[in-house]
């Protein structure tokens, strides 16, 4: 099999892909804002000492780090304790400068962030309007009041901001995932599903976080969630812990099967119904059907998957060298997929992140992909047939995505997936 033509926006080969996407960091956390203080309540972004509109109050005000042209972290003014333990775990303020978690704290509790930063998303209210915002619902869901962080996720389709809930002490007492289009509400829903069902399953190399609530609020869909691990994220690109990823793949069982006619099979062809593309349809399905020919009766394992676990969506735990492991981000669980996705995702995210859409990605994640598919759980003669079959998944999830409201970012992976897609089903 060669790799195919067409498709104008998407057949492009990896030195002509389309343009990555441009954005302006603050719009997105403008925009999330004012879902979250809704009206009467406004948001704007003002300068440190701006005066306050007659017959209006400030309900909340959050620090730009470094600026608002491209906030790196965004803290809650005036509240130096929450918005170091925001800063502790970010640990990034910016400008090609890192510092680590302890100094960015340090550097927001003793106020040098503020005096340091001159820009404000600040929220304004009429002085007499009572409060209905997400920190006055989360602080009755919880019971105490509360001081939300908020972060926004990179641009694509179903990005949704993301709050840091704490004390007035500084100490986190939730995580709340936002679902504000259809789309969100839906991850949002399942991820809770998935919560819930794994709360009774034991799962000793795996810390799960519990739902606290789920439940509607306005025209949104609040999850809230308890925290795992320490709240730092250690990305670790090298190493990834395969012990616990099979545990994770047989928590509902580990059958065997032919992938030909297998649900898995089906499920992954039903995936592409809504394509409206069909050059690029047409490429997908081709290299199904090759995949499907080339594995003939060959029965391989399947069982659960995470479905998006990467370095940046986990964190070890102590005490070091142990291989217990938090890990949240839990919308995307599935079963009955093949044994060994989990491995290869977390190896071609961490490449997608270190290289870009390159050759380079490309090159190094088929290098290492029968190693990486057996260290998940694949048996070695299947480790081929694995690997496409997930490089199929991620396909169709890219495509499918491409085609709602906002996936337009996705159209530079959507176009080095599909040749990727058909380089791994003429390997076999």
């Amino acid at each position: 099999m060669t790799r195919g033509a067409g498709l104008p926006a998407m057949a492009a080969a990896a030195d002509a892909l389309p343009p990555p996407p441009t954005e302006s960091g603050t719009s997105a956390l403008q925009e999330a804002m004012a879902m979250l203080w809704p009206a009467p309540a406004t948001v704007e972004v003002v300068r440190r000492g701006a005066p306050v509109p007659r017959g209006q109050r400030v309900v909340r005000e959050h620090l730009l780090i470094p600026d608002a042209s491209r906030p790196r972290l965004v803290v809650p003014a005036r509240e130096r304790r929450a918005g170091a333990a925001i800063a502790r775990r970010r640990g990034d303020l910016g400008r090609g400068a890192r510092l680590r978690p302890v100094a960015a704290g340090w550097v927001v509790r003793t106020g040098l962030a503020d005096v340091g930063s001159r820009d404000r998303l600040r929220v304004i209210a009429p002085v007499d309007a009572e409060r209905d915002d997400v920190e006055a619902e989360l602080s009755k869901i919880l019971g105490r009041p509360v001081v939300v962080g908020l972060s926004v996720g990179s641009l694509r389709v179903n990005r949704k901001p993301i709050l840091h809930v704490l004390d007035h002490s500084g100490h986190t007492l939730a995580f709340v995932k936002v679902g504000h289009t259809p789309s969100a509400r839906e991850l949002v829903s399942a991820e809770a599903v998935t919560l819930s069902r794994l709360a009774d399953q034991s799962l000793p190399l795996i810390d799960v976080p519990r739902v606290l609530h789920i439940g509607p609020w306005h025209d949104l869909q609040l999850l809230v969630l308890s925290q795992v691990g320490n709240g730092r994220r250690r990305v670790d690109f090298a190493e990834a812990p395969f012990a616990a990823m099979r545990e994770l793949a047989a928590v509902d069982g580990i059958t065997e099967a032919p992938v030909s006619g297998h649900v898995f099979m089906a499920r992954l062809r039903s995936s592409m119904a809504p394509i409206l593309d069909s050059s690029a349809a047409q490429r997908f399905a081709n290299s199904l059907d090759h995949v499907d020919n080339a594995s003939a009766q060959a029965p391989i394992a399947f069982g659960a998957w995470h479905g998006d676990w990467t370095p940046w969506n986990m964190t070890n735990l102590p005490p070091a060298g142990a291989t217990r492991v938090a890990l949240w981000d839990w919308e995307r669980f599935d079963t009955a997929v093949p044994i060994g996705f989990d491995a290869l995702h977390y190896r071609l995210q961490a490449l997608l992140q270190l290289h870009g859409t390159t050759p380079t990605t490309e090159r190094t994640f088929l290098d290492d992909a029968d190693t990486t598919a057996r260290s998940g759980g694949a048996t070695a003669d299947m480790t081929r047939i694995v690997t496409a079959l997930y490089v199929a998944e991620i396909a169709a999830r890219y495509l499918t995505l491409l085609e709602q409201p906002g996936g337009a970012p996705l159209a530079r992976r959507s176009a080095w997936i599909l040749p990727l897609l058909e380089t791994c089903a003429a390997r076999l």
